[in-house]
């Protein structure tokens, strides 16, 4: 009989308008960069009878053998939680607040004193008595970037609401030929950095549930 495993929760950085994203349902998965990226030789991922828990299973073929390597996700795997660590500042009273929409960081006591350290604005160091959100994560796998499809772009909460920036002296592009997938193009381009879209790496796939308590 096969050990229990206890579900664990983690808590994982999203910038403010991902969290608004969150909030407002539209949201339910991410993309995060494997790393370090796994070896050549796997030409295909999948959760497989034999996969672990938290991991997906790369299959290939290595010095002409049949090989398989358990790759652990940074989050988890289906059953487990995260946190959404997002970032928050300190207004002028004093108080700690988050970016996404300017509510007040609670406790039990009431509205919390700025007291974060380091002093930042990074959601990576927001403590997890902080958080005011948590999700499931229903859904993992690895694939390439650019293999995102439409219906998946929408699911990352981006949103046609404006034109993309477009170089000075470059051809314009009309808003209408844009997609969703266009524009979670730029969002991953502004955190990953310029060109890191072609570079079309493989990165995990978590899909969420909705709010939980």
């Amino acid at each position: 009989m096969s050990a229990v495993v206890k579900p664990k929760t983690t808590g994982v950085p999203f910038k403010p308008e991902m969290v608004r994203a969150l909030r407002a349902g539209r949201k339910t998965m991410t993309r995060r960069l494997v790393k370090p990226q796994p070896p050549e030789w796997i030409d295909e991922f999948g959760v497989f009878d034999s996969t672990p828990r938290g991991c997906v299973t790369g299959r290939g073929t290595c010095a002409t053998r049949p090989r398989e390597l358990h790759i652990k996700a940074p989050y988890g795997g289906v059953g487990d939680r995260i946190y959404v660590k997002e970032a928050t500042y300190r207004d002028a009273d004093g108080m700690a607040r988050y970016v996404a929409d300017g509510a007040a960081v609670m406790c039990e006591w009431g509205p919390v004193p700025w007291a974060w350290k380091p002093s930042t604005l990074a959601s990576m160091f927001m403590p997890r008595w902080a958080a005011r959100d948590y999700r499931s994560i229903v859904g993992l796998r690895i694939e390439r970037l650019n293999e995102i499809s439409e219906a998946d772009a929408m699911a990352e909460g981006v949103k046609r609401l404006a034109a993309r920036y477009v170089v000075p002296g470059s051809v314009p592009v009309a808003y209408a030929e844009l997609t969703h997938r266009d524009f979670f193009r730029d969002l991953w381009e502004s955190i990953n950095g310029r060109g890191s879209w072609d570079y079309n790496e493989l990165v995990w796939v978590y899909s969420l549930s909705g709010t939980e308590d």
